[in-house]
C-alpha cells in the first residue's frame, strides 16, 4: 500500500492498530534514536517497495516489538520476536518508525 509521500508501507493485518503494539502510545521516532538493550515498537516503514520486502523478510513489519541490541550511532544491532539477529545501517534504521514499549 502506498501513503500520501508515495511510499510503500507495510499494512499490519488490516487492522488499524498494529497487533502486538495495541494500546501503545507514545511519541514516534526513528529506530535510530532507539537506546543499547531497549525494546520498541514498530509502528510505520515509510519505505519503498524493496526496502519494505527485505525488511518483512527479516522479521521486521508494522506491529513487531523488536530490541535494540546496540545502538553504535552509524548502525544497530537489532533482535526481532522470532529471536533473529540483525545489523541494519542507519539509512536503513531511518526508515523504521518505532514508540517505546
Amino acid at each position: 500500500m502506498k501513503d500520501d509521500n508515495n511510499l510503500h508501507t507495510l499494512p499490519a493485518g488490516g487492522s488499524a492498530e498494529p497487533p502486538q503494539c495495541a494500546g501503545r502510545s507514545g511519541a514516534m521516532f526513528p529506530l535510530t534514536m532507539g537506546a543499547s538493550d531497549e525494546k520498541v515498537c514498530v509502528v510505520r516503514i515509510p519505505a519503498g517497495q524493496g526496502a519494505a520486502e527485505r525488511l518483512a523478510s527479516m522479521g521486521i513489519q508494522q506491529g513487531d516489538v523488536v530490541k535494540v541490541v546496540q545502538n553504535q550511532g552509524g548502525s544497530l544491532l537489532i533482535e526481532t520476536a522470532a529471536g533473529g539477529r540483525y545489523v541494519l545501517g542507519g539509512g536503513m534504521a531511518n526508515k523504521i518508525y518505532v514508540t517505546r514499549e
